[in-house]
C-alpha cells in the first residue's frame, strides 16, 4: 500500500491496465486512490452532470424581466411560465382594446351636446377607464410577479429515485432508497473473488 500512495502522489491519474494486472492488484489501487482522495458517491445529477443544466437564479429572474414566464420556463416550473405568461398577454391585449375604446367613449362624451345623454357618456367613459386600468395592472402585476417570483424562488430539488445507479471513472454501483426520508442503502460492487 504504500508503494501505491506514493505511487497515486507522484501521480494521481495512475491505472494498471486490466490485461496486465491482476484484479486484486487493480482493487487495491482503488482502495489506495479512496483513502488517499476520499469521494463522495453521489448521483449523477447532484455531481452536474445530469443533461438538464440547472439554471442559475439570477439569469432566471433577467429572463423573467425580459419576458414574463422565460426564467419560470427555463427553470423547469412549466405551468408557472404558462400562468405568468398568459396572465401578462391577457393584460396586455386588454389594455390595448380598452385604451382604444376609453379613448372612443371620451371623444363622444366631449362631443356631446345634449345635456340628457352626459351622464350616460361619462359612465360608459369611466367603465372604459377602469377595465384599462385593471388590464394594465394585471399586465404590471404578472410582469413584476414573474421577475421576483424567478429571483427568489428557485426550483425544488426533486425527490431521489428510490432506485440510482452511480458512478464514476473506478466503480459502478446502486442505491435503494427502501423507505421515503431514511438513508439509502449503498453498494458498490467488487471485482469477482476479491473480499470486500
Amino acid at each position: 500500500k504504500i508503494t501505491l500512495r506514493q505511487l497515486l502522489t507522484l501521480d494521481p491519474s495512475f491505472h494498471f491496465s486490466v490485461a496486465e494486472a491482476s484484479p486484486k492488484l487493480i482493487s487495491l489501487l482503488e482502495e489506495v486512490r479512496n483513502e488517499q482522495m476520499p469521494r463522495i458517491r453521489e448521483p449523477v445529477e447532484k455531481r452536474g452532470m445530469s443533461l438538464e443544466e440547472k439554471v442559475p437564479t439570477r439569469r432566471a429572474a433577467l429572463k423573467s424581466l425580459l419576458v414574463p414566464g422565460w426564467g419560470q420556463y427555463v427553470q423547469g416550473k412549466r405551468k408557472r411560465a404558462i400562468l405568468f405568461f398568459a396572465a401578462y398577454t391577457a393584460g396586455i391585449a386588454g389594455g390595448i382594446y380598452f385604451h382604444h375604446k376609453t379613448e372612443e367613449a371620451r371623444r363622444e362624451y366631449m362631443l356631446a351636446d345634449e345635456y340628457s345623454g352626459v351622464e350616460e357618456k361619462y359612465q360608459r367613459y369611466k367603465n372604459f377607464y377602469r377595465w384599462r386600468s385593471a388590464f394594465i395592472g394585471l399586465a404590471l402585476a404578472s410582469w413584476l410577479g414573474s421577475h421576483v417570483e424567478a429571483a427568489l424562488f428557485p426550483p425544488r430539488q426533486e425527490e431521489e429515485h428510490p432506485v440510482a445507479l452511480y458512478f464514476d471513472s473506478y466503480s459502478i454501483g446502486f442505491r435503494v432508497r427502501l423507505f421515503p426520508g431514511k438513508p439509502a442503502k449503498t453498494s458498490f460492487p467488487n471485482l469477482p473473488g476479491i473480499p470486500e
